[in-house]
This record gives structure tokens, C-alpha cells and sequence, in this order.
């Protein structure tokens, strides 16, 4: 939540003519176009208090508050091979969550399930480990790995 408003501010402050973005061609830009956007980005921020059911908006803007890293690797059959969980907190207070990697049959991890803090608006790492068994051959070549996550309590009080 803002980091639009951010970015309009710098291009206010900054009075430029012509905006460069990453994506797409440079176009002209006058003070009248950055305050209309501007404006337009406040009424997008409100409606996303109002939809998103949690105090903590943020929260549900962020669809990948925990990832599995590496997010690609290669792992054969009878090896195991060290992977983490990186979590990022969008909640004004610290949280635990219980994380477990979701793995085919006969798949192992190691620890089964972490639950790291993660301090309010922070970032945390939990490493675990794959085991594949010897032998194993799947329905197909390449497998998703996902993870179950839950607050593993209510969000904690610092």
C-alpha cells in the first residue's frame, strides 16, 4: 500500500517531461497527468482496505509471502538436496507460521514442518531438506513442490 503514491511523488518532485518506465515506450508527462494518477492511486488504495478483509492489507497483496527457494533445482532419485522457505511478514506485529513442503509419496523433509517468527515486517529463512528414495520414478519428469502454510498462532504481541 503507497508505493504508488511513492513513485508519483518523486515524478511530482522531480518535475520531469518525459517518463523512461521499464515496460513500454517513454511518453510525455505533465504535473496535471502525475496529480490526476495520483489521485486515481488514492481511490485504488481505498478500495483495496475495503476488500480485503484484514487489517493488515498488505497481507493480501502479497501473493507469494512464502516462496521455496531455490525456486527451480534438480534432484534425482536415492539424493537429497538443501531447499528454504523465505517468508515475508506484511502484518504490523512479529507472527509464527508453520511451514511444510507438500511433496509426492514416498518423498521425505527434514524437518517435517518449521515454524519460523518472523518479526513485523520483516523477512525470515528456515532451511529443510528433500530426500528422494532410491529407485523412485514419477508419473512424469518434472514435480511442483508447494507449501502448506499456517499461522502456526494468533499474530504475537512484541
Amino acid at each position: 500500500m503507497g508505493d504508488y503514491l511513492k513513485s508519483i511523488q518523486n515524478v511530482l518532485d522531480f518535475n520531469p517531461e518525459i517518463l523512461a518506465p521499464g515496460h513500454g515506450e517513454p511518453f510525455a508527462v505533465s504535473r496535471e497527468m502525475a496529480l490526476g494518477f495520483a489521485e486515481k492511486v488514492r481511490r485504488q488504495d481505498d478500495l483495496f482496505r475495503t476488500l480485503i478483509a484484514d487489517e493488515d492489507t498488505d497481507v493480501g497483496l502479497d501473493p507469494a509471502w512464502v516462496q521455496i527457494c531455490p525456486y527451480q533445482s534438480t534432484i534425482a532419485a536415492g539424493e537429497s538436496r538443501n531447499y528454504e522457505f523465505r517468508v515475508r511478514n506484511r502484518r504490523r506485529r512479529a507472527i509464527k507460521v508453520e511451514l511444510a513442503a507438500v511433496l509426492p509419496e514416498a518423498w521425505r523433509r527434514t524437518p517435517r514442518s518449521i515454524t519460523p517468527h518472523v518479526d513485523a515486517g520483516g523477512d525470515a529463512s528456515a532451511p529443510f531438506q528433500l530426500s528422494l528414495p532410491t529407485g523412485w520414478t514419477g508419473p512424469i519428469g518434472r514435480v511442483a513442490i508447494s507449501a502448506e502454510d499456517a499461522l502456526a498462532e494468533s499474530p504475537l504481541d512484541n
